[in-house]
C-alpha cells in the first residue's frame, strides 16, 4: 500500500472540505470540463480516481441512459462517493488501480480525471491505460494542479503547501506524456492553480 492510498483512506471523510476551500470552483471547473467531453444519451463512460464522486454524478446527469464507471483505489473514498450517489443507479464503482485498469481496448466512450493527475504514482501510466480503453475520436478530460507561476505563487503558497502536505499532490506537466500517446489537445483551459486538459484519441 503506497504512502498516497492510505493517506486517502485515512482522511476521506475531510475531502470534500476541499471544495468548500475553494468556494465552489472546483465543481463549476468539473462541469465545464466534462461538457467539453460531449457525453451522449447511453454511452459508456469511464471516470478515473472518482475519489468521493462528484464527478461522477454530474456525468450520470449528462447523459441520459448511460453507463458511467467510477473507479479509484481509495475504499474509504470509494464508500463516501456511493452515499453520495445512492439514488444513481447508472453507476458501478470498481476498486482498482487506474496504472492498471481491468478492461478490455476501445470500449469507452469518454473518460474523464478530475483532480487525480496529480496524486496517482505513475501518470504516464494512467494516462496510457484511459488511451488504451477509450475507442478512437473519443475524449479524456482531465484537471490537475500545476506549478504556480507569477504572484499565484505567492498568494496561494500556503493553499499550496498544504496540498503537497495533506493530500500527496504533485504539480505534473502532462505534455510530454500526452505527446507520447496517440492523442490529440482539444482545449487547455488555465484555471489559475490548475490546468484543464481535454484530449481526442486518434
Amino acid at each position: 500500500m503506497t504512502a498516497t492510498k492510505r493517506t486517502y483512506d485515512r482522511l476521506a471523510i475531510l475531502y470534500d472540505l476541499d471544495d468548500a476551500m475553494f468556494f465552489g470552483l472546483k465543481q463549476m471547473w468539473r462541469k465545464k470540463i466534462i461538457d467539453d467531453l460531449n457525453v451522449e444519451k447511453g454511452q459508456f463512460i469511464l471516470d478515473i480516481a472518482t475519489g468521493t464522486g462528484r464527478a461522477a454524478k454530474i456525468l450520470s446527469k449528462r447523459a441520459e441512459h448511460a453507463q458511467i464507471v467510477a473507479i479509484d483505489f481509495s475504499k474509504s473514498m470509494m464508500d463516501i462517493a456511493r452515499i453520495r450517489n445512492w439514488n444513481r443507479d447508472n453507476i458501478a464503482f470498481i476498486l482498482c488501480d487506474a496504472a492498471h485498469l481491468p478492461f478490455k481496448d476501445g470500449i469507452f466512450d469518454a473518460a474523464s480525471c478530475m483532480c487525480g493527475m496529480d496524486t496517482v504514482d505513475d501518470p504516464g501510466g494512467v494516462i496510457s491505460e484511459a488511451t488504451r480503453v477509450l475507442k478512437k475520436k473519443k475524449r479524456f478530460g482531465m484537471m490537475y494542479f500545476r506549478k504556480p507561476k507569477g504572484w499565484v505563487k505567492y498568494i496561494f503558497a500556503p493553499l499550496m503547501k498544504y496540498y503537497n502536505i495533506v493530500w500527496k499532490t504533485g504539480y505534473v506537466d502532462l505534455s510530454t506524456i500526452i505527446a507520447g500517446q496517440p492523442l490529440t489537445i482539444i482545449k487547455n483551459r488555465d484555471l489559475i492553480l490548475a490546468d484543464a486538459l481535454v484530449v481526442e484519441k486518434k
